[in-house]
């Protein structure tokens, strides 16, 4: 029989009937058979199904073996439904999984096992509640709380199955707990600061002295001030190349990095004198939201559509770190900066500063809390400046009529 390679994870073809067939090794288990289809969608559904089945019933039965209830085993099952669900996303199903929670599941996995190296191996029966413990103070000091809550997520979710398989009863991951994320507004550059900042990416990009690169300045300067106006996350997808059984995904572009030209609306009106929005249509979180141009980036975006197919990207450049960390580093600034950090910078000026009202931003800048979160990072700085403020107005409000 002659076979035709896919791109599909454990399918090959046959080059006679063009039928799909599931061929992969499971543990010591050749599995081979046809899927009895020419769907290439509907050969991945049933070869989920059949390696799930298969995963089971090596981790189940009456006669077990220690090697078939061992952790690995049940990480198997765990990595193949959560790449089911990224199939079925890549299909337009609801509720399958991103590119970017696959990646992260991926990096969580990898983390585990340089954390717990032995892990995979062992007996999921022989797995106690004290030996979750002990793993866990030791990678607490290696990783941070929210990569932390992470890989135990793995552990549990994997130790789970094993609880649905009948081979443990409880699960011994519960006894860990997970890692207190601080949430801290992040150090910020002043007004003063950011134009500071914006001077030097103009000059030359934040590039070595000689001007060798990033020839591209402005645009560097441009992008940075068009986050810090709009509150967008950048939004540039992450890839993944194959690596063992784990197919390479390739993630897509959102919030600023997929904006293009036809989502600008500049003459849509929202109040007398002020006009201007923008459709923000891939999200972080799926859903669409409309933003409005203010007068500090408008300058800036009719350069960029001026002239151009309204299905052109909408910003010249996706990534200005290398260039912003050169200007900061020439600044002499004791705090770094990020893309994100330009968001940051958006949410305290609108509600730290400005004292828009919450839900109002919340909305702007994606979240789907109606402001909790906002509240959270923010909210005390929010109290602090209305305090100084006070203080600085305590003097009276009418010089005038003082007596």
């Amino acid at each position: 029989m002659k076979w035709i390679k896919t791109k599909f994870h454990a399918l090959r073809r046959h080059a006679g009937s063009g039928v799909f067939y599931l061929n992969t090794t499971l543990g010591q288990e050749k599995l081979s058979q046809s899927l009895n289809t020419t769907d290439p969608t509907l050969a991945q559904e049933r070869r989920d199904a059949c390696l799930l089945e298969a995963r089971r019933r090596l981790a189940g039965g009456l006669s077990v073996q220690p090697t078939e209830t061992a952790f690995g085993v049940f990480l198997k099952i765990f990595e193949d439904e959560c790449l089911a669900r990224l199939n079925a996303k890549e299909r337009g199903d609801e509720g399958g999984l991103k590119p970017s929670g696959w990646i992260y599941v991926q990096e969580s996995i990898e983390a585990l096992k340089r954390s717990w190296p032995e892990l995979e191996t062992t007996d999921v029966r022989t797995i106690t509640p004290l030996a979750c413990r002990q793993w866990a103070n030791r990678t607490r000091a290696r990783y941070s709380a929210t990569r932390f809550n992470g890989i135990l997520s793995i552990v549990t979710r994997v130790l789970k199955l094993a609880i649905q398989n009948r081979t443990i009863h409880a699960n011994p991951a519960d006894s860990v707990e997970r890692g207190k994320v601080r949430i801290a507004p992040p150090k910020l550059p002043s007004i003063e600061e950011f134009n500071a900042l914006i001077a030097r990416l103009r000059e030359r990009g934040g590039a070595p002295r000689d001007g060798s690169r990033y020839r591209r300045a402005h645009d560097c300067a441009d992008f940075v001030l068009f986050l810090a106006g709009t509150g967008l996350r950048i939004g540039v997808a992450k890839s993944r190349a194959a690596k063992g059984n784990s197919p390479a995904v390739d993630g897509e572009d959102t919030d600023a990095a997929a904006l293009l030209v036809g989502d600008v609306d500049l003459n849509y009106k929202w109040a007398e004198g002020f006009a201007g929005r923008i459709h923000v249509r891939k999200t972080k979180n799926g859903f669409e939201r409309f933003i409005p141009i203010f007068r500090d980036v408008r300058p800036i975006i009719q350069r960029w559509i001026a002239g151009r197919d309204p299905g052109e990207p909408l910003c010249p450049v996706k990534d200005c770190y290398d260039s912003v960390y050169r200007a900061v580093k020439d600044l002499g600034w004791d705090f770094k900066m990020s893309h994100h950090k330009f968001r940051h910078l958006f949410i305290t000026r609108a509600y730290v500063e400005l004292g828009a009202p919450v839900k109002l931003v919340a909305k702007w800048v994606g979240h789907r809390d109606g402001g909790k979160l906002i509240l959270t990072r923010y909210g005390h700085l929010r109290d602090e400046f209305e305090r100084a403020e006070t203080t600085r107005l305590a003097g009276g409000m009418l010089p005038a009529a003082r007596g």
